[in-house]
C-alpha cells in the first residue's frame, strides 16, 4: 500500500474509534437521563447536568460524522483509494453490521417492552433509546469486523 492509502486508512480507523467512544458515552448519559426522568426527579441539577453532557457528545458525534463523510467522499471519488479501502470484505461487513444492528434493536424493544410492564416509559424514550441502540451496535460491529 502506498503511504496515502495508509493514511486514509489511519483517519478512517481514529475516526470510527473516536465516533463509538463518543457514542457509548452518549448511551451512558441518555439511560442515566432516561432513569431519571421516569423516576420523576427529572427537574434537578443532576438531570440538567446529564443533558448538557448529552448535547455535548451530540455535537462531538456531528462533528466525527462530517469529518468521517468527507473522508468517505475522498475515498470514493479516487479510484485507487475506493479500489483499495472500499473492497469486497468492508461491503461484506457493512452488510453484517447492520444484521447485527437490527437484532440489537430487537433485543432493545423486547427489554424495554418488559420494563414497560413495571414502570411507566415513554414513548419518545423507547423510539430514541432503540435508534441509538441500533446505530451504535452496527457501528461497534462493523468498527470490530473491519480490524
Amino acid at each position: 500500500m502506498t503511504d496515502r492509502i495508509e493514511r486514509f486508512d489511519r483517519e478512517r480507523k481514529y475516526l470510527r474509534g473516536a465516533q463509538i467512544v463518543a457514542m457509548v458515552l452518549f448511551f451512558i448519559n441518555w439511560v442515566i437521563f432516561c432513569g431519571l426522568e421516569i423516576s420523576g426527579s427529572g427537574e434537578g441539577k443532576f438531570a440538567k447536568t446529564m443533558l448538557i453532557f448529552i448535547y455535548a457528545f451530540v455535537a462531538a458525534l456531528v462533528l466525527i460524522g462530517i469529518r468521517l463523510r468527507r473522508n468517505a467522499y475522498l475515498i470514493n471519488h479516487d479510484p485507487v483509494l475506493k479500489e483499495a479501502l472500499n473492497n469486497e470484505l468492508v461491503r461484506l461487513n457493512r452488510l453484517r453490521a447492520w444484521k447485527a444492528a437490527f437484532f440489537g434493536m430487537l433485543v432493545c424493544l423486547v427489554m424495554t417492552g418488559i420494563l414497560s410492564q413495571l414502570f411507566e416509559i415513554k414513548n419518545l424514550f423507547i423510539l430514541s433509546s432503540a435508534v441509538i441502540v441500533g446505530f451504535g451496535t452496527r457501528n461497534i460491529v462493523f468498527y470490530l469486523l473491519d480490524r
